[in-house]
């Protein structure tokens, strides 16, 4: 899934100034732009918490 810039900056919002070293640190760690590892929190948080779909009746 591909997420927009504004999903992705999302996450960087609202992590907490910890949370925000421990993402820069795995993004040096692994060699991988800030992108990357929000596009993999987002995964991870898309899979626990998936959007639910709504099934909408015609009656």
């Amino acid at each position: 899934m591909k997420y927009s810039p504004q999903q992705l900056n999302e996450v960087l919002l609202a992590a907490t100034p910890d949370q925000l070293a421990e993402l820069r640190a795995i993004s040096e760690v692994f060699d991988i732009s800030m992108d990357e590892v929000c596009t993999e929190v987002l995964k991870l948080i898309n899979a626990k918490f998936p959007t639910p779909s709504f099934l909408f009746s015609n009656s």
